[in-house]
């Protein structure tokens, strides 16, 4: 099991979305995801700037903003 999988919750630590809750929805590289959250769009981001959970929801890959929020109320 990875850590950053996708659909990984996370919190993100810096930047100005720092605390919010975000959800995984790509892997490029061994240290670089991409990001959604409910008040966060799609963006790169570090796995270093993450603090990952151990939830996980079930999404697609690349899922859009509209799909992760739906999936973070059933959690």
């Amino acid at each position: 099991m990875k850590v950053m999988d996708i659909g990984r919750i996370c919190y993100k630590m810096t930047g100005r979305n720092a605390a919010e809750k975000v959800v995984i929805v790509e892997t490029h590289t061994p240290s670089q995801v991409s990001i959604v959250g409910a008040q966060t769009k799609k963006q790169p981001c570090n796995i270093f700037h993450l603090w990952p959970t151990e939830q996980v929801v079930k999404i697609s890959k690349g899922a859009d903003q509209k799909e992760v929020i739906a999936a973070l109320k059933k959690k």
